[in-house]
């Protein structure tokens, strides 16, 4: 399948917020004005009192506004001002048996996710072996408390892969969305 990226970015309920989605060609217009039309107070967002809760109202956020067709999304948003973001998710807008569990999980044909508890977390489009091996990067430089973005990017690079999302906190308390399909590329930072 031939992938397209959108991201947009903003605030709200007064928090800064990056939200990154990945859809079949055909559908990219309807992703772009379905993501521009996230109002800025979402009530959810104002109750939540900790990082589960905000997780939560940003999942509904992405399963409300996302179409069907929409492969899959990542998020983050700052908590109460912080630069740091106080959640991130990852995975199908529309699936209810996303996990942070580590493992490898097949959301499309040949698009692939993974999310680490805390993160970080990916999609990968492209071969299971691709996947993998993205996978043991992430846990090794995990592992070794380092920040995996730049050797994850790096391998990715020398990959031929159709779509990538990536989402995480970074060394510098910053957040970052990564997002790259067949219309380019791009990378947010919350925070810094």
């Amino acid at each position: 399948m031939k992938y397209a990226y959108c991201i947009e970015n903003g605030v709200l309920n007064g928090r800064r917020f990056a939200v990154g989605c990945l859809t079949d060609t055909d559908h990219l217009a309807e992703l772009r004005k379905a993501l521009s039309g996230i109002p800025e107070t979402v009530p959810e967002i104002e109750d939540a009192e900790d990082a589960e809760d905000l997780e939560m109202a940003l999942a509904g956020i992405l399963e409300t506004y996302c179409p069907k067709e929409t492969a899959a999304c990542a998020m983050m948003m700052e908590m109460n001002g912080e630069d740091t973001p106080a959640a991130i998710l990852i995975g199908n807008p529309h699936d209810e048996e996303e996990e942070t569990d580590d493992e490898l999980e097949e959301i499309q044909k040949d698009l692939w996710c993974a999310i680490y508890p805390e993160g970080p977390g990916f999609v990968i489009g492209g071969p299971k072996e691709v996947a993998e091996k993205a996978k043991d990067i992430v846990y090794g430089m995990r592992y070794m408390d380092q920040d995996p973005w730049e050797s994850l990017a790096a391998y990715l690079n020398t990959q031929e892969i159709t779509a990538f999302l990536y989402v995480a906190e970074d060394p510098n308390a910053r957040g970052i969305l990564h997002a790259s399909a067949w219309n380019g590329t791009a990378t947010v930072r919350l925070g810094g």
